[in-house]
């Protein structure tokens, strides 16, 4: 009986170790331009895509039972208007400034869920700069107001960007006489990407599963 049933203890054993890794979420997202304030070189129906990362274990920093911020692992990166650009806690040393924070309830009753290389402090964007403007800050904001996208303030390991009555993607710049021009865009999606390891080791798990069940049938 033990031989029988080693497979379905692997399986559990492999699905208990991806579940407790800390595995990076990904979250893709893109759309177009809708405002442009001061950029010479940005558009109107200017087109972006990008992603936003944070470990799925990260931990809640904000002690308030209704915001909640993750900082560990968080980075973003966006092309627009055929630039790219991105921000990492990592690479700023900086784990107190880019990060998701999810206010539920906010103000209204509803979610906000914000991914930023600002909060603390701002961690640097990486990128040209373009026309003499320097970018300092990149992220989204997922706004709710009076709708309750979201259960609680945890880390939610998916995201229906189509929930959220507001979608906003935002990027700054400066300069150097310290004038500040941004970009407003619509976001059209975002969903989690597993990473590949993980992926694979939950398959294996499951494919173990499957074999010991098909055995105990026999």
């Amino acid at each position: 009986m033990k031989i029988r049933y080693a497979p379905l203890a692997v399986a559990c054993a492999l699905m208990v170790a991806v579940s407790a890794q800390a595995a990076p979420l990904t979250f893709n997202f893109g759309g177009t331009l809708v405002v442009v304030t001061g950029l010479p070189f940005l558009s109107v129906g200017d087109s972006f895509t990008g992603s936003f990362t944070i470990e799925s274990t990260a931990l809640d920093s904000d002690p308030s039972p209704a915001v909640g911020v993750y900082y560990e692992g968080f980075s973003i990166e966006a092309t627009v208007g055929g630039y790219a650009f991105s921000s990492s806690n990592a690479a700023s040393g900086c784990l107190q400034c880019g990060a998701v924070s999810i206010e539920q309830p906010n103000v209204f009753g509803g979610t906000t869920f914000r991914a930023a290389n600002t909060y603390l402090s701002t961690a640097p964007v990486t990128g040209p700069s373009v026309d003499g403007f320097s970018p300092f800050g990149l992220g989204l904001v997922l706004n709710g107001r009076s709708v309750p996208v979201l259960d609680s303030d945890a880390l939610p390991l998916a995201l229906e960007v189509s929930s959220f009555p507001e979608r906003d993607f935002f990027f700054n710049f400066a300069d150097d006489s310290g004038n500040v021009g941004f970009a407003l865009g619509v976001l059209n999606f975002a969903q989690p990407v597993p990473e590949a390891s993980t992926a694979a080791m939950l398959a294996l798990g499951l494919g173990a599963l499957a074999v010991a069940r098909r055995r105990k049938m026999r």
